[in-house]
């Protein structure tokens, strides 16, 4: 099976926004705003807390800052579990809308606060609205974007994740060498929320959910329209009308296969078994270690000594902040560079040459660690490390299992099989955030970043044997893909 894409050219970064049809051009940015809030969330807690410990008394109870920190992730599990029948039954772009009502409702909570309680409850709100676009947005991309492009598209997603956790620092920088109010700093996601909710509104709904649940060829050509900017459409009308029958065919039946025909039908099982595995790899590398303890890591290196005397003013915390902020500067870009990359090289080939990369930072970062400035370079060397870690996060773990994901699974499956897969990566977030620390405590800093780049190397023979290529091919080829990987073929398309 070829992996060209058809004759269509193969694009990325600014030469597809330019080349794509205005209706092309606003899919990947307009589905994609909520994933800027769900970069946003889990980032701008750190800088809050600051704030919110002191006003609310929590200095000795670590069990309640835990529960603040935690809760998105939390809420973001249980949306995610309950994106799939969601997506299926009310349709993708309904629950893009759901999510923004969702941000908008516990941005508005956060922002009022009055007690502990109400705070929580704003951050388990905004949690499920994150779990609901983890797996719409996807989704909807994949189904909608052209196939030659579907790889650069579908990299927004992350580009607005980063983006998110980038202006998140920011602001927390912002907090320390001013007076940021902590509820402004959460309230302040309602104006992407409205910004989300007014892009949804002008998207059509996924052509492929209007054949496969609703049968109805108008709709979707009319959806088809609408994206591609162009009444021409019957030609990809009728090879999307062929795809679903041939995979309808293949269930007996197109209705959209809940959590148990996943585990029960032996292709659809083992799509989910490599995309689960991705997922739990993107977070057992270490990067929500990393995002979350960046400014501990790097002062335990020395970074902020070297930063003080630069800004001789600056506290030890803000330093590190700062330090924090520049190290993940250079990961939008990144970000940008495989929206650039994906379709030329592959989702696979980035994986295998980056994600050893990813090691070899980490074991740099670790050899750093434990000079507390007493050696100039170190904190150099250290800042350096974080920074080229998250450059090659961006490029390869941290985009590819969604994008992964939202390929592979064949359409009346494929919100069941995103939901799910995508809940072990909020699962294993949690797992990570809260053991670093007592991981730290037991094995040392250089101990638990020595065991993240283990991580890194397993990961990469995990995508050297399991993970199939999947540049250009239709998505209705790829659920047949899978099938012949469990006949003993190579995983990949040939």
């Amino acid at each position: 099976m070829s992996t060209t894409p058809p004759t269509s050219p193969r694009l990325g970064g600014g030469r597809l926004l330019a080349s794509a049809s205005l209706g092309s051009a606003a899919l990947a940015p307009s589905a994609a705003v909520g994933n800027l809030l769900q970069g946003y969330n889990t980032g701008v807690i750190a800088a809050a807390l600051l704030s919110i410990v002191p006003e609310f008394g929590l200095a000795q109870r670590p069990g309640v800052v835990g529960l603040i920190a935690s809760s998105t992730t939390l809420g973001a599990f249980s949306g995610t579990i309950a994106s799939g029948p969601l997506c299926d039954r009310a349709g993708r772009r309904s629950t893009l809308m759901l999510s923004s009502v969702l941000f908008l409702l516990g941005g508005a909570l956060m922002a009022w606060s009055p007690t502990v309680e109400v705070l929580l409850i704003g951050r388990l709100v905004s949690g499920v609205a994150a779990g609901l676009v983890s797996t719409a947005v996807p989704t909807y991309l994949a189904e909608c974007a052209p196939a030659a492009w579907r790889g650069a598209m579908s990299t927004l997603p992350q580009l607005c994740v980063s983006s998110g956790i980038l202006l998140s620092y920011l602001v927390g920088l912002a907090a320390l060498l001013g007076s940021a109010d902590w509820r402004f700093m959460l309230g302040v996601s309602m104006v992407p929320a409205l910004v989300q909710a007014a892009c949804v509104l002008r998207l059509p709904e996924s052509p492929r959910w209007l054949l496969n649940k609703r049968g109805d060829a108008d709709a979707a050509r009319r959806a088809l329209q609408r994206l591609r900017g162009s009444d021409d459409v019957e030609t990809e009308l009728a090879a999307l009308s062929k795809g679903l029958e041939r995979e309808a065919a293949a269930v007996a039946g197109s209705e959209a296969a809940g959590f148990g025909k996943l585990l029960a039908v032996p292709a659809l099982r083992r799509t989910l078994l490599v995309c689960a595995t991705l997922q739990m790899f993107q977070q057992m590398c270490g990067v929500n270690a990393i995002v979350y303890f960046t400014p501990q890591i790097l002062r335990e290196a020395g970074a902020p000594q070297l930063l003080a005397q630069v800004r001789p003013g600056w506290s030890a915390d803000t330093a590190a902040m700062a330090a924090t902020t520049l190290a993940y500067l250079p990961k939008i870009p990144s970000v940008l560079l495989t929206t650039y990359l994906i379709d030329r090289s592959g989702r696979r080939a980035l994986l295998t040459t980056v994600v050893p990369v990813m090691a070899a930072c980490l074991v740099a970062l670790a050899a750093c660690l434990g000079s507390g400035g007493t050696v100039p370079a170190a904190g150099a060397v250290a800042t350096a490390a974080v920074m080229l870690y998250g450059v090659f996060f961006g490029m390869s773990l941290g985009p590819m299992p969604n994008i992964i994901a939202s390929e592979l699974f064949p359409t009346h499956a494929r919100s069941a099989g995103v939901a799910l897969s995508t809940s072990v990566q909020w699962i294993f977030n949690a797992l990570v955030a809260a053991a670093f620390p007592l991981l730290v405590k037991q094995f040392g800093t250089s101990g638990v970043l020595y065991g993240f780049a283990l991580v890194c190397v397993a990961a990469w023979l995990f995508v050297l044997r399991f993970v199939p290529e999947t540049r250009g091919v239709p998505l209705e080829e790829l659920g047949r893909l899978m099938e012949r990987d469990g006949d003993g073929k190579k995983g990949k398309a040939e």
